[in-house]
């Protein structure tokens, strides 16, 4: 696996918690994924759901 794709969640990523609604999620892990390829690395290592964000500009919970 690409180093450092899977990271744990820290303080650091609080902003990634919220949308321009004000919903509020959890997370244990975030990557960054940049490729494809990524993308589907980490979805074979992640058990358990998983949450895409596209560019924050809107609001998107359900």
């Amino acid at each position: 696996m690409a180093e450092g794709l899977i990271v744990p969640f820290c303080a650091e990523h609080a902003d990634y918690l919220t949308d321009e609604s004000r919903c509020v999620g959890a997370a244990g892990t975030i990557s960054f994924p940049k490729t494809g390829a990524e993308v589907a690395e980490v979805l074979s290592k992640v058990r358990g759901g998983v949450t895409v964000q596209g560019a924050r500009t809107g609001i998107v919970a359900g």
